[in-house]
């Protein structure tokens, strides 16, 4: 280790313990492993577990001129995991930041530090009687819930636009101060866990995917558990009929009649949530070929395009519901399922009753695939959706008690476009990228979520195998194209990846003047470029 490098462990040693700080460059490896074809290496780890010790680090990290990274618990798998934007950051680790610091039972909010994880919190609103929900992602129980938000994630409830429910933040700046947004920073105030904008210009935002501050605390709205719930599945029998779907869908959305989010998958998404690439049945040939997607579809009882969503309120509210979204979907062709808590608990004990016929075995198979879907719509986090992103690690298999697709050794790049959502718009993108991903020989395993009653989001999953450096070039050309060819489409990435953080950014870079104020912000609040250099600011705008 230079003697330089030593001091700077030293001076991080000295504030968060010697325990707590990794700079050995295997150590780091297998820590911070990674699904992306290519990953900076970081210069070493610091762990602070409190507010103070965050804003020392920053203190140090300024005298020492040494760059931050800044990971919740660095489970952002598909778009760069726990890798710095550049090479020789330092990372910092705030998963021992792991307190539920206040949950009010009265308001429905919880004010939650940055390690905090999906299944903790989940499991603390069950302790106490399960009359809140947090929204959480498919990302399982061990993904922080700051660090999705951050970079502007969605869930599933009707609070799945988990931004639009975040009401303040601690954050620590790169100038080395500690600010606490909206009234939750005016002593005295009683309302700051509760009316989020405060006085003046409203700040939660500047924080969310960018390279400002270290968040160390935030708060988020809980949603009250309903009186009645009912899951909404729906199974479409004709793939050219994705277009009316999603004018329906929109219809349903806009009017309220389905207030949580709807998410809609292509086949060959849901395929890879049951079964690895079949080798054996395609000898090797990418993409998957039409007849065996269509023997795997049939075998699975999956449809060309499957959505799933949810019902919430009163037994009459929901009732009215289920009428409508009856209406607007009758003359549709399609399987449509609503599924309410007594219905799963009679579908889960005549399984139990009749497990040992092959009627009994399909029906408990068809249970152990409904059931963690219907529990996301609940607020209750599971591993079970991680499964896709095993679909090209023919040598590793997910350890369903705690998959980590980067530690498993998956290849993934997630592109994540956003479009308006009508019909022509979703059938446009699909003759933008079907074509590119063809070229590159991978398959097109495609969600479409309405984070908003008016926009999808598209998450296209470009999977590949990690130790076939050909397959790793593909994956990174592929994706490169998709983005540039969306973005010149209409169809702009809402989120970027880590380590091509450049591929998104430019193909918005041409807004001069707006990337120069956030320039300017970045200027002011982390003079010296401590924290996250890179990070949302396209090159031409760094200072």
């Amino acid at each position: 280790m230079a003697e330089s490098e030593a001091h700077i462990v030293e001076r991080f040693a000295a504030i968060v313990g010697p325990d707590h700080v990794d700079f050995d460059p295997q150590s780091l490896a297998r820590r911070f492993p990674s699904t992306a074809p290519h990953a900076h290496r970081p210069l070493g780890c610091v762990s602070p577990q409190t507010t103070d010790e965050v804003l020392a680090v920053v203190k140090a990290a300024r005298m020492l001129g040494v760059a931050l990274y800044p990971i919740s618990r660095g489970r952002n798998w598909g778009y760069g995991d726990a890798a710095p934007t550049t090479p020789g950051q330092v990372i910092v680790d705030l998963s021992r930041m792991n307190r539920i610091r206040k949950i009010d039972d009265r308001l429905a909010y919880a004010t939650i530090e940055p390690g905090v994880t999906q299944g903790q919190l989940s499991a603390a609103l069950a302790e106490r009687g399960d009359r809140l929900w947090c929204d959480v992602t498919g990302a399982g129980p061990e993904a922080s819930i700051v660090g999705n938000v951050l970079e502007r994630g969605y869930g599933h409830t009707a609070y799945g636009d988990r931004l639009r429910s975040v009401c303040g933040l601690e954050v620590v700046l790169g100038d080395g101060s500690v600010v606490r947004t909206g009234f939750s920073g005016v002593t005295g105030s009683a309302v700051g866990a509760v009316y989020p904008y405060g006085i003046g210009p409203y700040l939660d935002g500047l924080f969310t995917q960018s390279g400002f501050a270290i968040v160390t605390e935030m708060t988020i709205w809980l949603m009250p558990a309903p009186e009645q719930f009912t899951a909404v599945l729906c199974q479409l029998a004709n793939e050219q009929d994705i277009g009316e779907l999603v004018e329906r869908i929109r219809v349903l959305r806009l009017e309220g009649t389905l207030n949580s989010i709807v998410h809609i998958a292509n086949d060959l998404r849901l395929i890879s949530g049951r079964v690895q690439y079949p080798e054996t049945r395609t000898g090797g040939h990418v993409p998957l070929p039409r007849p065996v997607r269509r023997e795997l579809a049939h075998a699975l009882d999956i449809a060309p395009w499957s959505f799933s969503a949810a019902l919430y309120g009163d037994r009459a509210q929901v009732r009215a519901a289920r009428r409508r979204v009856n209406a607007i979907l009758k003359d549709l062709k399609c399987k449509l399922y609503f599924i309410d808590d007594r219905k799963l608990a009679l579908g889960k004990l005549a399984a139990r009753v009749i497990g040992f016929t092959g009627v009994g075995r399909r029906l408990r198979e068809r249970l152990d695939l409904v059931e963690p879907a219907i529990g996301l719509l609940k607020g209750r986090p599971t591993n079970a959706f991680l499964a896709g992103a095993y679909w090209r690690a023919q040598d590793a298999m997910a350890n369903t008690e705690n998959p980590d697709p980067a530690r498993d050794g998956c290849g993934l790049l997630w592109h994540a476009p956003v479009l308006p959502a009508t019909g022509e718009d979703v059938r446009r993108l699909i003759e933008i990228v079907e074509p590119i991903l063809a070229a590159y020989a991978i398959d097109f395993l495609l969600t479409l979520s309405s984070v908003t009653a008016r926009s999808l989001s598209a998450v296209m999953t470009i999977a590949f195998r990690q130790n076939d450096p050909e397959e790793k070039g593909r994956a990174t050309a592929c994706y490169h194209e998709l983005v540039e060819a969306t973005a010149r489409g209409g169809y702009p990435a809402y989120r970027a990846n880590s380590q091509m953080m450049d591929v998104a950014l430019r193909t918005v870079a041409g807004r001069g003047s707006y990337w120069t104020m956030i320039a300017n912000i970045k200027a002011a609040l982390d003079p010296d470029g401590v924290i996250a250099p890179g990070r949302y600011l396209p090159d031409g705008a760094v200072r």
